[in-house]
C-alpha cells in the first residue's frame, strides 16, 4: 500500500488555490503578484511525499504548520485546492467514501463521543465500513472487536459508558476503534497525547508491531520529538505548510533542522539505550 502526494496546495479559502509551484523555476519568479498575497492563506503549499506499507513515519512541526490538515487531506476530508493523492496509484477523490474507510483509519486527539456509548459499542463501530448496508455485525466482527479491546487492554472497560472514560482510556478506546477498522494504513494525530507514559508505550509497540509484522502503513503526528525519534524509520518536517526535511529519522533529526524548523537550539546525540537519536535543550 501506498499513499504519494503530488503538489498538494490547500486553503480553506476555497478560491485560494495558490500558485502553481510545480511550474515554477527555483527562484519562484513565475509567481503572479497576487498569488504572493495569497500564500500567507494557504495553509499546505507544494506538498510532495510518497509514503509505504511496512514503515512508520512521523510528521512533526510547530503549533499552526499544518500537520493535522495534511492528514485530513491525506484521508480526504479535505479536497487540496492544487494537486493529487493517491492511494495505491489511484486518486483518492475517485474513491467512495466507503472505499477511503477500508484502507485508512484515524485516531485523532479530540475525538468526540456525546452519547453514552458502551466501549464496546464504540470499538464495534469501526467495523462499519465492512458491514453491508441493512445488514448486523457478524460473529467475526465481534470476535475483531473483542482482540482490538484485548489489545489496547480496555477488555475489562467493555460496559462502561466511554462518557465516563478519563481521557486516556477514551483515547485507548479509540484506537481500539481504529484497530478493529482493520485498514492497512493507520493515521495517528497527536494520538498519544492524553496518556501517561505506561499507556503510551504499550500502544507505541503495538503499532510499531502492526508495521513489522503485518506490513501496516503508519504516520503519526508528535510534538514530542524524541519519541518521534525513538520509533519512526521516516521524518517528514513542516514550517508554515512547506516541507522542510523529509527522510530517515537520523538524518532529519539535526541541531541545524531543529534550528529552522522551531527556532531553538539543541544538541542531538544517538542514544544507545533507545537505538536512536535525541534530543536536549540547553536549560538556561
Amino acid at each position: 500500500m501506498k499513499i504519494e502526494l503530488k503538489h498538494i496546495n490547500f486553503s480553506y479559502d476555497p478560491d485560494i488555490t495558490g500558485p502553481d509551484i510545480s511550474e515554477q523555476d527555483t527562484k519562484g519568479q513565475n509567481i503572479k503578484s497576487q498569488d504572493i498575497k495569497n500564500l500567507e492563506k494557504i495553509i499546505l503549499k507544494n506538498i510532495n511525499a510518497s509514503f509505504s506499507s511496512g514503515q512508520f513515519y512521523s510528521i512533526i512541526g510547530p503549533n499552526g504548520s499544518g500537520k493535522t490538515t495534511l492528514l485530513d487531506v491525506m484521508t480526504g476530508y479535505y479536497k487540496p485546492s492544487r494537486g493529487s493523492i493517491s492511494l495505491e496509484y489511484e486518486n483518492i477523490s475517485q474513491l467512495s467514501k466507503k472505499q477511503v474507510a477500508k484502507t485508512i483509519a484515524l485516531v485523532s486527539q479530540d475525538y468526540a463521543v456525546n452519547f453514552p456509548f458502551s466501549v464496546q459499542e464504540v470499538v464495534l463501530m469501526g467495523r462499519h465500513p465492512h458491514i453491508p448496508r441493512f445488514s448486523h455485525p457478524t460473529a467475526r466482527d465481534f470476535d475483531k472487536t473483542g482482540k482490538a479491546m484485548e489489545l489496547c487492554r480496555i477488555s475489562h472497560l467493555a460496559d462502561r459508558r466511554i462518557t465516563e472514560l478519563s481521557g486516556g482510556e477514551r483515547q485507548r478506546c479509540i484506537f481500539a476503534r481504529a484497530l478493529c477498522q482493520d485498514t492497512p494504513i493507520l493515521l495517528l494525530d497527536e494520538a498519544f497525547s492524553n496518556m501517561d507514559i505506561n499507556h503510551t508505550l504499550q500502544i507505541l509497540r503495538l503499532v510499531k508491531k502492526e508495521v513489522m509484522e503485518n506490513d501496516k502503513l503508519v504516520i503519526s503526528v508528535f510534538h514530542d520529538l524524541n519519541l518521534a525519534a525513538s520509533w519512526s524509520d521516516e521524518i517528514l518536517m513542516l514550517k508554515k505548510g512547506e516541507v522542510k526535511a523529509f527522510g530517515l529519522s537520523d538524518t532529519v533529526m539535526t541541531p541545524e533542522n531543529i534550528q529552522e524548523v522551531f527556532g531553538v537550539s539543541s544538541v542531538v546525540e544517538f542514544n544507545p539505550h533507545v537505538q536512536a537519536k535525541q534530543v536536549y535543550y540547553p536549560t538556561h
